[in-house]
This record gives C-alpha cells, sequence and structure tokens, in this order.
C-alpha cells in the first residue's frame, strides 16, 4: 500500500527554509492510499461545502476550489491540527452533480461508506511542534495547557533579522543547524590569470580595464588637440601689425620775450584809433 504525501515531502520529516524576512518551518504528512466511498462515523468533525461561508479553518478554501487545488486545500485544514485523524473529499460522482464538500474528521475508528466522499486516514506522526528561538525572542505553532499540547497551525513562521541566528527543534529533537538569513555578497570574478592578451586587458579585466581605457583615449584626445593647433596655425593669413604712431601733443602757446609784436589792421588806421599792441 503507497502512502500519499502532503507538504513538503522531503527526506526529513520537516523543512526548514530561511528566506530574506522568515524563517519558516513545514511538516510533511503521510496518508494512507485514497479510500472510495469511505466516511468516518463520528460526531467531532468539520465541515465545509460551496454553500457555506469560508471562514475559521476553512478561511480562503473557496478560493483555493475555484483554482482547482480544493484537495490540497482541505487536506491543510487536516494539518493544522495534530487532533486530525483523516479527511473526506467530494468523490467524481458527488463533484458531476456540481457539488463539492471538505470534511475533517477528528476521530475515525470507525469507517462507514459514504457514496459522496473520498477518504483520507492520517499516519502517525500527526504532530509537528515546532519552537524556533531567535535574537527576537521563542516562536511556536502550538499551545501547551495543563500538560497537553495542541498544535495550532500548520506553518511555523519566524522573522529574520540580518545575520541572527535561529535555533530551531521539532518534535523535541534539537536541530544543530544555526539557520538565519546572511546577504554576504558574492566575491569578484577574477579575470587575465593565465595571460594579459589585448582583449583581456581592454574588455575583462575590471578596473583596470576602465583605467587603460581612460588613459588610451586621453591620449587620443591630446594628440587630436595638438593636430588642431597645427592645422589652424598654418592655414591662417598672416597680416602685418597695425604700426600705431603716437599723436604730437600741443604745445602751449607762450610768446617769447624781449619781442613783441604788432598788428595794425587797416579798419583801425581809417578810423584814426590807436593801433592795439601785443
Amino acid at each position: 500500500m503507497t502512502d500519499v504525501c502532503f507538504g513538503p515531502c522531503t527526506q526529513n520529516f520537516y523543512q526548514a527554509v530561511a528566506s530574506k524576512d522568515t524563517f519558516e518551518v513545514e511538516c510533511s504528512r503521510y496518508y494512507e492510499t485514497k479510500a472510495l466511498n469511505k466516511g468516518c462515523d463520528t460526531q467531532v468533525k468539520s465541515i465545509w461545502d460551496l454553500t457555506l461561508p469560508a471562514v475559521n479553518e476553512f478561511s480562503g478554501i473557496d478560493t483555493a476550489y475555484d483554482e482547482g487545488r480544493g484537495l490540497q486545500a482541505c487536506e491543510e485544514v487536516c494539518a493544522q491540527s495534530s487532533s486530525c485523524d483523516a479527511f473526506g473529499v467530494s468523490s467524481a460522482e458527488h463533484i458531476a452533480e456540481s457539488k463539492w464538500q471538505c470534511i475533517v474528521y477528528y476521530d475515525c475508528t470507525v469507517k462507514q461508506y459514504n457514496e459522496h466522499l473520498n477518504l483520507y486516514v492520517r499516519k502517525e506522526p500527526k504532530q509537528c511542534f515546532a519552537k524556533a528561538t531567535s535574537h527576537d525572542g521563542v516562536f511556536v505553532n502550538y499551545l501547551e495547557t495543563n500538560g497537553m499540547v495542541s498544535q495550532t497551525s500548520r506553518k511555523l513562521n519566524v522573522p529574520i533579522t540580518r545575520f541572527k541566528h535561529i535555533h530551531l527543534t521539532v518534535n523535541g529533537q534539537f536541530n544543530g543547524t544555526n539557520f538565519g538569513y546572511r546577504p554576504f555578497h558574492e566575491p569578484r570574478a577574477t579575470y587575465c590569470t593565465d595571460n594579459y592578451d589585448s582583449d583581456c586587458i581592454l574588455l575583462h579585466a575590471g578596473a583596470l580595464s576602465a583605467v587603460v581605457m581612460v588613459v588610451f583615449v586621453s591620449i587620443i584626445a591630446f594628440n587630436a588637440c595638438i593636430i588642431w593647433l597645427i592645422v589652424e596655425r598654418t592655414s591662417s593669413k598672416e597680416t602685418a601689425p597695425y604700426e600705431q604712431v603716437q599723436l604730437r601733443r600741443r604745445k602751449k602757446f607762450m610768446p617769447k620775450k624781449g619781442k613783441i609784436r604788432k598788428r595794425t589792421t587797416k579798419s583801425n588806421l581809417q578810423n584814426g584809433s590807436t593801433p592795439i599792441q601785443f
């Protein structure tokens, strides 16, 4: 008889995964082979069908059913509690009548015929008591009351602080692995380990390639400027410099001593006036 597995279904009984923000623990669940047209004869059960609201432990099962994940969603309701002994989902005949239901049994000592259900009976171990201890405290997925331990969720989710370790214990067994999120940078790749040819130095040597390219471009730019200046000077016409001649400054008139210049005008003589002497 082949067992049916839900959950991680890895070699270990449980799977612990640390991501960037969350540390998650989930156990594998094993069931007996699907029993056709069977159910459990008990009143200790929870029932959901398409006419009921998806609340409490059945929260989200309606969306999962619409997405074609009805079987997995019903099993996940059973996996939330270590008290679940079995679960049943609608048979093909029931689905053909446009009906679907999920029944979670908390006791399955006696089985009985049920034309609408296929039954999955849970195998041991049914419990998945996970405890994680981190820098921020202790996190568990169960409650302990008067010596009785009851599982409250299918997974244990713990918030992660970078570079802070998380220690895990599942069903009383300590895991010696230091879980956590350590975002170390990957070492840079090394180039030109064997040969330093032109292709490697110019394109694949990281910072060295950048320096070589800057120097190469600078040399080309400098030579281009020199050539441009030479061409400009040889092509330009030479013109004679403009000769600047300083104008003579006007000398201030001063009469020479000892010489008196006399000026007699014709009009003065005719009028009988005395000539003016300078």
